[in-house]
Formats: C-alpha cells, sequence, structure tokens
C-alpha cells in the first residue's frame, strides 16, 4: 500500500509541476512603446483637429529655430552669482551655465516645454534624465 500511495503522490506531484512549466499566458502583456499622436486621430478626429496646434500639442517639443522661442544671440543673464550666457550655433542651441559641480558647464538644449507665457528649456544628463534649466523665457511684456 505504501508503494501505491508514493506512486500515486508521485505521479500527482509530476503532473503539477509540468502543468505549471507549460502554462503559457493567453493574454501576454506586449511591451509598451510610443505610437504618436496620430494614432488617435482616426477614431478621434474632432478632438485631434481641436488639439492640433494648441499649447497642449506644442507643450513639449524638439529644439529647433521653428520651436525655441527665447533669445539664443548671445544674451547674458546674472543671476545667483552665475551668468549663464545663451547662444546659437546652426540650428543648436546651448547654455553655459552653473551646473551640478558649482562650474560652469555647456548644455545643448534638446527640448522645449511649454510655448506661452512662459517657455522652458530641458538638456539631457546621464541615463536619459531630462533636466530643466533654471530660467525661462517670459513672454509677458
Amino acid at each position: 500500500m505504501p508503494r501505491l500511495f508514493l506512486a500515486v503522490a508521485s505521479s500527482a506531484i509530476l503532473a503539477l509541476v509540468s502543468g505549471c512549466q507549460s502554462h503559457v499566458d493567453p493574454h501576454p502583456v506586449a511591451e509598451a512603446t510610443w505610437v504618436g499622436s496620430a494614432a488617435c486621430v482616426e477614431c478621434h478626429a474632432a478632438q485631434f483637429e481641436g488639439w492640433t496646434g494648441s499649447h497642449h500639442d506644442r507643450a513639449m517639443q524638439a529644439a529647433t529655430p521653428e520651436t525655441v522661442l527665447g533669445d539664443f544671440s548671445g544674451v547674458e543673464l546674472t543671476s545667483g552669482g552665475a551668468t549663464s550666457r545663451f547662444h546659437r550655433t546652426g540650428d543648436d542651441f546651448t547654455v553655459r551655465t552653473r551646473g551640478p559641480s558649482g562650474r560652469l558647464e555647456e548644455y545643448r538644449v534638446d527640448y522645449t516645454f511649454g510655448v506661452e507665457p512662459l517657455q522652458q528649456y530641458l538638456v539631457s544628463f546621464p541615463g536619459g534624465r531630462l533636466q530643466s534649466l533654471p530660467f525661462a523665457r517670459d513672454a509677458r511684456p
């Protein structure tokens, strides 16, 4: 009798383990990817039309001559004991300002954040982090 019990118990355990190992999720979750705003148009045409060109649409954009609204013609700003310089070389916008080390460093503006009345500038830091500079362009008089 003990041998029969062990045989049945062993078979049950083997079946249970095999079933767990061969279990495949019938609804696997796909890795999230960026699809862009164009993916919304087909089902939400009216909303897309109202959103296009709005401040929300333009909230974060790649820094280009068309999207950067601030003066990058060599303008200098002194704040907190440091003088920062905004300049442009071709289509690149850069700011020389105090970095985390406390020393003046050169940062390339990668993105704009906001449009009006304020526009901030985002630069890339190690590890894929975007950091806003401690100043903003203010369009108000």
